[in-house]
Protein backbone atom coordinates (compact mmCIF):
# COMPACT_ATOMS: atom_id res chain seq x y z
CA UNK A 1 0.00 0.00 0.00
CA UNK A 2 1.31 3.45 -0.95
CA UNK A 3 1.68 5.78 1.99
CA UNK A 4 0.29 9.32 1.90
CA UNK A 5 3.40 11.24 2.83
CA UNK A 6 1.48 14.51 3.11
CA UNK A 7 0.59 13.29 6.62
CA UNK A 8 4.24 13.76 7.60
CA UNK A 9 4.21 17.51 6.84
CA UNK A 10 4.76 19.24 10.16
CA UNK A 11 6.17 16.04 11.67
CA UNK A 12 9.40 17.21 13.37
CA UNK A 13 11.34 13.95 13.19
CA UNK A 14 12.48 11.42 10.63
CA UNK A 15 9.54 8.96 10.20
CA UNK A 16 10.97 5.67 11.40
CA UNK A 17 7.64 3.84 11.01
CA UNK A 18 7.36 4.20 7.22
CA UNK A 19 7.69 1.16 4.97
CA UNK A 20 9.13 1.08 1.44
CA UNK A 21 6.92 -0.86 -1.01
CA UNK A 22 8.81 -3.85 -2.39
CA UNK A 23 7.35 -3.73 -5.91
CA UNK A 24 8.06 -0.04 -6.42
CA UNK A 25 11.54 -0.41 -4.96
CA UNK A 26 12.47 -3.35 -7.18
CA UNK A 27 11.05 -1.62 -10.24
CA UNK A 28 13.06 1.53 -9.48
CA UNK A 29 16.24 -0.50 -9.05
CA UNK A 30 15.80 -2.33 -12.36
CA UNK A 31 14.82 0.75 -14.38
CA UNK A 32 17.50 3.08 -13.04
CA UNK A 33 20.17 0.35 -13.24
CA UNK A 34 19.40 -0.34 -16.90
CA UNK A 35 19.46 3.36 -17.78
CA UNK A 36 22.72 3.86 -15.88
CA UNK A 37 24.41 0.88 -17.54
CA UNK A 38 23.25 2.12 -20.95
CA UNK A 39 24.71 5.57 -20.30
CA UNK A 40 27.98 4.13 -18.95
CA UNK A 41 28.20 1.88 -22.00
CA UNK A 42 27.68 4.95 -24.18
CA UNK A 43 30.48 6.64 -22.24
CA UNK A 44 32.85 3.72 -22.83
CA UNK A 45 31.96 3.78 -26.53
CA UNK A 46 32.76 7.53 -26.64
CA UNK A 47 36.22 6.85 -25.22
CA UNK A 48 36.97 4.09 -27.73
CA UNK A 49 35.56 5.89 -30.77
CA UNK A 50 35.94 9.62 -30.03
CA UNK A 51 38.57 9.70 -27.27
CA UNK A 52 35.94 11.57 -25.27
CA UNK A 53 35.81 10.57 -21.60
CA UNK A 54 33.32 13.22 -20.45
CA UNK A 55 30.22 11.05 -20.20
CA UNK A 56 31.96 8.18 -18.43
CA UNK A 57 33.68 10.53 -15.96
CA UNK A 58 30.41 12.34 -15.22
CA UNK A 59 28.40 9.13 -14.80
CA UNK A 60 30.94 7.65 -12.38
CA UNK A 61 31.32 10.92 -10.46
CA UNK A 62 27.53 11.10 -10.14
CA UNK A 63 27.44 7.52 -8.88
CA UNK A 64 30.02 8.28 -6.20
CA UNK A 65 28.20 11.49 -5.23
CA UNK A 66 25.44 9.44 -3.61
CA UNK A 67 27.65 9.64 -0.50
CA UNK A 68 26.17 13.09 0.14
CA UNK A 69 22.58 11.85 0.30
CA UNK A 70 22.30 11.44 4.06
CA UNK A 71 23.59 15.01 4.40
CA UNK A 72 21.01 16.26 1.88
CA UNK A 73 18.26 14.30 3.68
CA UNK A 74 18.96 16.22 6.88
CA UNK A 75 19.14 19.62 5.19
CA UNK A 76 15.97 19.25 3.10
CA UNK A 77 14.03 17.14 5.61
CA UNK A 78 13.23 14.19 3.39
CA UNK A 79 13.46 10.46 3.98
CA UNK A 80 13.48 7.02 2.45
CA UNK A 81 11.18 4.59 4.29
CA UNK A 82 13.62 2.60 6.44
CA UNK A 83 11.46 -0.52 6.81
CA UNK A 84 11.74 -2.95 3.92
CA UNK A 85 14.48 -0.91 2.28
CA UNK A 86 17.26 -2.47 0.19
CA UNK A 87 20.03 -0.53 1.90
CA UNK A 88 22.98 0.71 -0.13
CA UNK A 89 24.76 2.24 2.86
CA UNK A 90 23.99 3.62 6.30
CA UNK A 91 25.39 6.97 7.47
CA UNK A 92 24.55 9.84 9.83
CA UNK A 93 21.93 7.61 11.40
CA UNK A 94 19.94 7.06 8.20
CA UNK A 95 19.86 4.43 5.42
CA UNK A 96 20.02 5.17 1.70
CA UNK A 97 18.42 2.75 -0.80
CA UNK A 98 20.29 1.00 -3.61
CA UNK A 99 18.44 2.67 -6.47
CA UNK A 100 19.60 6.13 -5.33
CA UNK A 101 23.12 5.46 -6.60
CA UNK A 102 21.72 5.03 -10.12
CA UNK A 103 19.44 8.06 -9.77
CA UNK A 104 22.46 10.16 -8.78
CA UNK A 105 24.48 8.88 -11.71
CA UNK A 106 21.71 9.77 -14.14
CA UNK A 107 20.84 13.13 -12.60
CA UNK A 108 24.31 14.53 -11.98
CA UNK A 109 26.04 12.54 -14.74
CA UNK A 110 23.76 12.30 -17.76
CA UNK A 111 22.13 15.69 -17.13
CA UNK A 112 25.54 17.37 -16.83
CA UNK A 113 26.66 15.73 -20.07
CA UNK A 114 23.57 16.93 -21.94
CA UNK A 115 24.16 20.38 -20.48
CA UNK A 116 27.64 20.39 -22.01
CA UNK A 117 26.31 19.25 -25.38
CA UNK A 118 23.36 21.63 -25.56
CA UNK A 119 24.87 24.83 -24.16
CA UNK A 120 28.20 25.09 -25.97
CA UNK A 121 29.36 28.23 -27.73
CA UNK A 122 29.68 30.67 -24.84
CA UNK A 123 27.56 32.47 -22.26
CA UNK A 124 24.04 33.80 -22.73
CA UNK A 125 21.29 34.59 -20.26
CA UNK A 126 18.87 32.70 -22.49
CA UNK A 127 20.89 29.46 -22.21
CA UNK A 128 21.19 29.93 -18.46
CA UNK A 129 17.47 30.42 -17.86
CA UNK A 130 16.45 27.70 -20.32
CA UNK A 131 18.79 25.19 -18.65
CA UNK A 132 17.37 25.85 -15.18
CA UNK A 133 13.79 25.60 -16.43
CA UNK A 134 14.43 22.35 -18.31
CA UNK A 135 16.26 20.67 -15.42
CA UNK A 136 13.55 21.77 -12.98
CA UNK A 137 10.94 20.27 -15.28
CA UNK A 138 12.92 17.02 -15.35
CA UNK A 139 13.29 16.67 -11.60
CA UNK A 140 9.87 17.81 -10.36
CA UNK A 141 7.81 15.13 -12.19
CA UNK A 142 10.40 12.49 -11.29
CA UNK A 143 10.14 13.42 -7.60
CA UNK A 144 6.32 13.37 -7.70
CA UNK A 145 6.41 9.99 -9.43
CA UNK A 146 8.71 8.44 -6.81
CA UNK A 147 6.73 10.02 -3.95
CA UNK A 148 3.50 8.63 -5.40
CA UNK A 149 4.93 5.11 -5.36
CA UNK A 150 6.14 5.45 -1.78
CA UNK A 151 9.90 5.43 -2.41
CA UNK A 152 10.64 8.66 -0.58
CA UNK A 153 8.84 11.56 1.07
CA UNK A 154 9.21 14.88 2.90
CA UNK A 155 8.46 15.82 6.49
CA UNK A 156 8.64 18.99 8.66
CA UNK A 157 6.80 22.20 7.65
CA UNK A 158 7.51 21.98 3.93
CA UNK A 159 6.67 25.11 1.89
CA UNK A 160 5.27 25.41 -1.63
CA UNK A 161 4.38 21.75 -2.18
CA UNK A 162 2.70 20.11 -5.18
CA UNK A 163 1.62 16.47 -4.84
CA UNK A 164 3.80 16.13 -1.75
CA UNK A 165 6.87 17.69 -3.37
CA UNK A 166 8.44 21.01 -2.25
CA UNK A 167 9.18 22.94 -5.44
CA UNK A 168 12.27 24.67 -4.04
CA UNK A 169 14.11 21.33 -4.09
CA UNK A 170 13.83 21.00 -7.89
CA UNK A 171 14.72 24.65 -8.52
CA UNK A 172 17.73 24.65 -6.18
CA UNK A 173 18.93 21.34 -7.64
CA UNK A 174 18.65 22.75 -11.15
CA UNK A 175 20.79 25.74 -10.15
CA UNK A 176 23.31 23.30 -8.69
CA UNK A 177 23.35 21.27 -11.92
CA UNK A 178 23.95 24.31 -14.10
CA UNK A 179 26.86 25.55 -12.00
CA UNK A 180 28.25 22.02 -11.74
CA UNK A 181 27.95 21.60 -15.50
CA UNK A 182 29.87 24.81 -16.16
CA UNK A 183 32.60 23.72 -13.74
CA UNK A 184 32.82 20.50 -15.75
CA UNK A 185 33.13 22.45 -19.01
CA UNK A 186 36.16 24.31 -17.65
CA UNK A 187 37.58 21.08 -16.24
CA UNK A 188 37.38 19.17 -19.51
CA UNK A 189 38.69 22.18 -21.43
CA UNK A 190 41.87 22.48 -19.38
CA UNK A 191 42.48 18.90 -18.19
CA UNK A 192 43.23 16.20 -20.75
CA UNK A 193 43.77 12.46 -20.80
CA UNK A 194 43.41 10.18 -17.80
CA UNK A 195 43.83 13.16 -15.46
CA UNK A 196 40.19 13.95 -16.21
CA UNK A 197 39.23 11.03 -13.97
CA UNK A 198 40.38 13.05 -10.94
CA UNK A 199 36.86 14.48 -11.17
CA UNK A 200 35.66 11.25 -9.55
CA UNK A 201 36.95 12.76 -6.30
CA UNK A 202 36.46 16.45 -7.06
CA UNK A 203 32.91 16.11 -8.39
CA UNK A 204 31.31 14.77 -5.18
CA UNK A 205 33.24 17.32 -3.11
CA UNK A 206 31.97 20.13 -5.34
CA UNK A 207 28.36 18.97 -5.13
CA UNK A 208 28.46 18.64 -1.34
CA UNK A 209 29.84 22.17 -0.99
CA UNK A 210 27.38 23.78 -3.40
CA UNK A 211 24.41 21.89 -1.93
CA UNK A 212 25.27 22.99 1.60
CA UNK A 213 25.63 26.66 0.63
CA UNK A 214 22.40 26.72 -1.36
CA UNK A 215 20.23 24.89 1.18
CA UNK A 216 21.35 26.57 4.41
CA UNK A 217 18.59 29.26 4.44
CA UNK A 218 15.73 26.77 4.34
CA UNK A 219 17.63 24.38 6.64
CA UNK A 220 17.85 27.03 9.34
CA UNK A 221 14.18 27.88 8.78
CA UNK A 222 13.22 24.27 9.51
CA UNK A 223 14.85 24.66 12.91
CA UNK A 224 12.81 27.73 13.88
CA UNK A 225 9.68 27.37 15.99
CA UNK A 226 7.52 29.65 13.81
CA UNK A 227 6.53 26.86 11.38
CA UNK A 228 5.49 27.24 7.76
CA UNK A 229 5.89 31.03 7.57
CA UNK A 230 9.59 30.68 8.38
CA UNK A 231 10.12 27.83 5.95
CA UNK A 232 8.46 29.78 3.15
CA UNK A 233 10.90 32.63 3.73
CA UNK A 234 13.78 30.16 3.95
CA UNK A 235 12.66 28.49 0.74
CA UNK A 236 12.55 31.80 -1.11
CA UNK A 237 15.97 32.75 0.26
CA UNK A 238 17.43 29.40 -0.81
CA UNK A 239 16.03 29.74 -4.33
CA UNK A 240 17.20 33.35 -4.59
CA UNK A 241 20.69 32.51 -3.35
CA UNK A 242 20.90 29.51 -5.70
CA UNK A 243 19.86 31.56 -8.71
CA UNK A 244 22.20 34.46 -7.92
CA UNK A 245 25.24 32.30 -7.12
CA UNK A 246 24.75 30.10 -10.19
CA UNK A 247 24.23 33.13 -12.44
CA UNK A 248 27.44 34.79 -11.24
CA UNK A 249 29.40 31.53 -11.26
CA UNK A 250 28.28 30.32 -14.68
CA UNK A 251 28.87 33.70 -16.27
CA UNK A 252 32.39 33.95 -14.82
CA UNK A 253 33.32 30.37 -15.70
CA UNK A 254 32.00 30.78 -19.24
CA UNK A 255 34.30 33.74 -19.76
CA UNK A 256 37.27 31.74 -18.49
CA UNK A 257 37.11 29.02 -21.12
CA UNK A 258 35.82 31.19 -24.00
CA UNK A 259 38.54 33.82 -23.54
CA UNK A 260 41.24 31.15 -23.31
CA UNK A 261 39.84 29.42 -26.38
CA UNK A 262 39.80 32.65 -28.39
CA UNK A 263 43.39 33.39 -27.38
CA UNK A 264 44.41 29.91 -28.56
CA UNK A 265 42.75 30.48 -31.93
CA UNK A 266 44.50 33.85 -32.42
CA UNK A 267 47.87 32.31 -31.59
Amino acid sequence: MIQKYETYFGHPDYPMDSVMPSAGQSGAEILTLLLTLAAIGWGVRNILVKRDARLLVLMLAGLISVIMETHAMHLWRFFYPPKGQHVLYFALGQPVPVFLAFVYSLYFGLVAYFYLLLTGGGWSIRKFVKSIILITLVEAPMEMFFIHFGLWGYYADQPFTVLGFPLHVAFTSACMCVLYGEIQRVWFHYVQGWRQFAMLALGPMTLIGVLTAYVYPVYFAFSLPSGSNATEIGSLLSMGLSLFASYVGVKALSRVWTVQGNQSLRS
